[in-house]
């Protein structure tokens, strides 16, 4: 999968030596015409995605492995299994044929993942279809879990009116996709 933006590519690896194992590694590439500060965009984006899923583990969240430099940008091994799909392209496939109580249970799994995180003081900020796998579609109940956190920022519970509360990125529009831009709070892309 490569990002509509061109941000990151999502592939399917193998171990070298240990061929049954497959991982999904995201790789934030960087041509090398890229500038200094694309550079630097990139890798802030792929370090702030590794870390915050470090500090998130639950079963409905996605799970970052490692986080490694690669010939072609930075660089994060995620664990999924073969099969996973998206959420937005999981209901266009099967959705009319799902029962309400297999809806309401997707839904409940989302839920929990996210009090999980804002539990932990974590907000995602770009919640979407396209920000949800479904990770065994043919099952009768589904699990997912919610992936692309390069918008995420840490919760203030102690702002305080008139304060300043800063976001973790500045550009949100570069990191989701058209798709996904609807489901942004309209601050989210004027927030200075």
């Amino acid at each position: 999968y490569e990002s509509p933006a061109g941000l990151f590519q999502d592939w399917t690896a193998q171990h070298v030596s240990l061929q049954s194992t497959t991982r999904v590694v995201r790789v934030y590439p960087m041509s090398t015409g890229a500038t200094a500060a694309e550079r630097s965009f990139l890798q802030r984006a792929a370090e702030k995605e590794f870390t915050v899923l470090q500090n998130l583990l639950h079963e409905g969240i996605v799970l970052a492995e490692s986080f490694t430099q690669h010939e072609l940008g930075p660089a994060i091994v995620f664990r999924l299994p073969p099969g996973a799909q998206r959420l937005d392209h999981f209901m266009t496939e099967r959705g009319e044929r799902l029962t309400v109580t297999t809806r309401l249970e997707v839904l409940r799994q989302i839920g929990e993942a996210l009090q999980f995180a804002h539990g932990r003081k974590v907000v995602h900020r770009a919640l979407s279809p396209q920000s949800v796998l479904v990770l065994d579609p043919d099952a009768p109940i589904p699990r997912v879990q919610i992936f692309n956190w390069q918008l995420w920022r840490r919760s203030s519970s102690t702002a305080t009116a008139g304060s300043t509360r800063l976001t973790a990125t500045l550009h949100a529009g570069q990191l989701v996709e058209d798709a996904s831009a609807i489901y942004l709070a309209p601050e989210a892309q004027r927030d200075p």
